[in-house]
């Protein structure tokens, strides 16, 4: 997957393959996510176009006055991972600065998703763009002017509840690993480096962490999953000046993993009081583990 960092404006000298782009923030890339995605894939291949991803760094949140989105469901390392690994031809990665936030949206259009020779739009059904957020699908509808044909995807409900970023977010503060399964296909996942002797773990990126608590995870180390737990005490966390994020994450069989590597860490349940009394108890609730609409 080819990923190109866009800045506006745009040079007048850009040029690129004609797409099929889905374009969205995409933190978490949740099913509703990749409905959106997998369609924008779907026809590019039906009609010869490079499939691609219009997202923005940071996030949008970041330039208001309380800065809440500082920790990210995906940080964009692992958003651009999984782009990769749903076959996206090419992710553009848009510079979300004071400037492009003022964009309107007629100059959104006209001097963004034309130059980028965007064939086929694909969003979901809240999307929105232009200053503040004015503009909607139907107005990039009525924009495209039959240049180029727009898609929208409607939301995706599990059990009655909207499938969405901001619905995650709610489901770590309340350490509800089995929900957020579920909405993102996939176990939650964060990495980091294990340092010191009392297996405490520095992130690597700026996850956003579920609630304090135990929680059942899994590892991959010694070429083998290592089912194991991990202690939150705090959720917060500070940036060091080597760019880690440390915070009070406690790993157990920290003996089997090896000192200062990166290690990839799933999430599979919260551990409720009576489990965490109960020492007999050694195996994760693999029962759980499989996510389902």
């Amino acid at each position: 997957m080819k990923v190109i960092h866009l800045s506006y404006p745009l040079s007048p000298s850009f040029v690129t393959d004609s797409s099929s782009i889905a374009i969205g923030y995409f933190d978490g890339v949740h099913y509703g996510h990749q409905g959106v995605i997998k369609e924008a894939i779907r026809y590019a291949k039906k009609t010869g176009l490079k499939s691609a991803v219009m997202t923005f760094d940071p996030h949008p949140r970041q330039l208001s006055e309380n800065n809440s989105y500082t920790a990210y469901i995906t940080p964009l390392l692992d958003k651009l991972r999984i782009f990769e690994n749903l076959g996206v031809d090419i992710t553009y990665v848009v510079s979300f600065c004071q400037v492009f936030s003022k964009i309107s949206p007629l100059d959104f259009v006209e001097q963004f998703l034309l130059p980028l020779r965007a064939l086929s739009v694909t969003i979901g059904f809240d999307f929105s763009f232009g200053y503040q957020g004015a503009a909607g699908p139907y107005d990039l509808q009525n924009l495209a002017k039959g240049r180029f044909r727009v898609k929208t995807i409607p939301s995706i409900n599990s059990k009655h509840e909207k499938i969405s970023s901001t619905n995650i977010r709610k489901a770590l503060q309340d350490g509800d690993i089995e929900k957020i399964n579920n909405y993102l296909r996939r176990e939650y996942t964060i990495s980091g480096e294990l340092r010191g002797n009392n297996g405490e773990l520095f992130l690597t990126r700026p996850f956003l962490l579920p609630q304090v608590g135990e929680y059942w995870i899994k590892i991959y180390a010694l070429n083998r999953w290592v089912y194991s737990k991990l202690k939150i005490h705090n959720s917060l966390y500070k940036k060091c000046e080597n760019g880690q994020y440390q915070t009070q994450l406690f790993l157990l069989a920290k003996d089997l993993l090896p000192m200062a590597e990166t290690i990839e860490i799933r999430f599979i349940s919260l551990l409720h009081t009576e489990q965490i009394q109960n020492e007999n108890e050694t195996n994760p609730p693999l029962e759980k583990m499989s996510y389902q609409r």
